[in-house]
């Protein structure tokens, strides 16, 4: 029951963090922002967690599947790509569909390697 609430309370706060940043921007800079910061944010705890000599299970579910989960945002991405499509914006759905993937997996890797410094 403890893990079920942990993963709640993580993703609350990854949601209500992703509907903030609904509020300033218009969908499609939100969307990317906030999975771009939720992979920096995984990257950081992802390489503080393997440092750690007896990481504990409770702070990758409150953290990386409640906080992180939450925020990430894959569905509406998905459908902000097909929309684009359907518009016949394709270039801009192509750039939608690319862009997110490439600057998450670079902030993922600066976020570990922030965590990871000596």
């Amino acid at each position: 029951m403890l893990s079920v609430l942990l993963v709640a309370a993580g993703a609350a706060i990854g949601a209500l963090a992703r509907f903030g940043l609904t509020r300033i921007l218009p969908l499609t800079p939100a969307t990317f922002a906030t999975n771009i910061i939720s992979c920096l944010l995984l990257g950081l705890f992802a390489g503080w967690y393997a440092k750690q000599e007896n990481p504990k299970a409770a702070l990758h579910l409150f953290f990386a599947t409640g906080i992180c989960g939450g925020m990430g945002t894959f569905s509406t991405w998905i459908l902000d790509i097909v929309n684009k499509f359907k518009n016949g914006d394709s270039v801009t759905g192509i750039l939608v569909m690319s862009l997110p993937i490439l600057c998450g997996v670079v902030a993922l890797v600066i976020g570990y390697a922030i965590a990871n410094r000596s």
